[in-house]
């Protein structure tokens, strides 16, 4: 109690004179969307995030604290917090701890190191839940940067998993990113134990609680037309004979893209990108998918309007996507129609409307 206390004593002095030294402002966004499935009911959602920070340029010191609350009907609301980390940074040091986003690589469509985050192509406003855990990011002379990461209490899935991390185990990783030619490359590491008895696909199969270890390479040029690549390599300690589960302890994710805008009107942006998963399970089971492979068409059709096209091509999963997003001031519309054949039906395709309004102040 005596150590608590003066403890205590020391740090308050600081954080009072923090205060007395810090500005304080606040922003939000308010976002309300109407999903109209062809063969499911209407959905009506809606979601605030208020944004407050606190900054003291003499400590190099923000503390952002976001909430989210959603409701949407159907299912239960919700409020929790949407990001709630504080900051410290200098020339060449970023330290941050708390719920924040993590993410890197150069992909769009198919994110083979989409391993924190959930973005969506798709969504103007880039929303996506955060990670609990602390981020060291260090800057050198020479563009290239180093990343030191360690998270805590993250249970639920993430990003892409489809396997859970094991509850109340730290996860730890990190990445060199470096200035090759004209573009650069990046190197990224991250290792966690998994828990196969709370995951949704794999919990009939094991209970099993096992460690997984994730090594990714990826890179971007500029080459006349706009070049990039993500290839990762995951390893997991599988103590089963369940011909299903062995079959992941080695998966190979990779994605190939490549963009160019033509000098068409306003300019025609074109974007195409392959991805490939190579493990036994999706060769042996010709339900899922082994490979896919999309296009990203997009044009400005004035200062606010943006038309696009989204195409995914893959076994038994293709779809269509027109899009019409206007941005102007603090407000962003969006209409977004999709289409899907429906294999179960001959002949049949099924369709969804999606209306998006968000205001940010």
């Amino acid at each position: 109690m005596g150590r608590k206390l003066l403890f205590f004593l020391c740090v308050l002095p600081c954080f009072l004179q923090f205060l007395s030294a810090a500005e304080f402002s606040n922003a939000g966004q308010v976002t309300g969307w109407l999903n109209l499935p062809e063969q499911e009911k209407a959905e009506l959602g809606l979601r605030y995030i208020p944004e407050f920070f606190w900054s003291a340029p003499e400590y190099a010191l923000d503390i952002d604290l976001a909430l989210n609350g959603s409701l949407t009907s159907g299912t239960d609301s919700k409020l929790k917090p949407h990001r709630l980390w504080a900051r410290w940074s200098d020339a060449q040091i970023e330290a941050r701890l708390g719920l924040q986003k993590i993410n890197f690589g150069p992909a769009t469509l198919f994110r083979s190191l989409q391993w924190f985050d959930s973005l969506d192509p798709l969504d103007p406003l880039g929303y996506t839940e955060g990670v609990k855990g602390a981020l060291l990011r260090y800057y050198l002379p020479n563009n290239a940067n180093f990343w030191l990461w360690g998270l805590a209490g993250n249970a639920e899935l993430k990003g892409a998993e489809t396997i859970p991390t094991a509850k109340h185990d730290p996860e730890f990783g990190g990445r060199l990113q470096l200035p090759v030619f004209n573009g650069e490359a990046g190197l990224t590491y991250h290792q966690r134990r998994i828990d196969f008895g709370a995951s949704p696909t794999f919990s009939t199969l094991s209970d099993e609680i096992t460690s997984e270890r994730r090594a990714g390479l990826d890179g971007k040029w500029d080459l006349g037309i706009g070049v990039w690549f993500e290839a990762v390599y995951s390893a997991a300690d599988i103590d089963q004979d369940n011909p299903i589960l062995r079959a992941l302890e080695k998966q190979y994710h990779s994605t190939l893209g490549a963009d160019y805008t033509f000098d068409l009107g306003n300019g025609l942006h074109v974007l195409i990108e392959k991805y490939n998963l190579d493990t036994d399970i999706y060769r042996a089971d010709r339900n899922h998918n082994t490979s896919a492979c999309g296009a990203l068409i997009d044009y400005p059709v004035g200062l606010y309007d943006t038309v696009s096209v989204i195409q995914y091509y893959a076994e038994k999963n293709d779809s269509l996507s027109l899009r019409w997003q206007r941005t102007y001031d603090d407000w962003v519309w969006q209409f977004l129609a999709t289409a899907a054949p429906d294999y179960t039906a001959e002949k049949k395709t099924t369709g969804a409307l999606r209306i998006l309004l968000s205001y940010n102040y």
